[in-house]
């Protein structure tokens, strides 16, 4: 969970297959929050399920234009909400703004960059 009132709640959305597993690139990211000790930032995980267009991260997908999973929201205190559709993206966002503080990495900027276009991000 997060820590401060001034740090936002983060949405983990993940994508589900039809028989209740997640999808493999969404097993990975979750395993890295977990290494990375960034899951305890997460707010809540929130199901993107390919069998029910109806189910919540599918919801959320729609309303922000976001065609993969996962990604991240940011639900910030001011009620403004943030997307965040990379790991690396949101591993960068709480190295400069989050509570480990410190300064953005560059070489976690191109890895996000370089991500961000990899093929085998889960579509919704």
């Amino acid at each position: 969970m997060h820590e401060s009132t001034d740090m936002p709640m983060v949405l983990f959305v993940k994508k589900l297959l039809a028989d209740g597993e997640p999808c493999p690139k969404c097993g990975d990211i979750e395993r890295r929050l977990q290494k990375d000790g960034l899951m305890r930032y997460v707010s809540d995980i929130v199901p993107a399920k390919e069998d029910d267009p109806s189910s919540p991260g599918v919801c959320i997908a729609e309303r922000h234009g976001v065609r993969r999973a996962p990604f991240f929201v940011l639900q910030h205190p001011d009620g403004g909400e943030q997307v965040i559709e990379s790991y690396l993206a949101f591993k960068r966002w709480f190295s400069s703004a989050g509570p480990a503080g410190g300064g953005p990495d560059p070489a976690v900027e191109d890895l996000a960059d370089a991500v961000d276009k990899h093929p085998d991000l889960a579509f919704i």
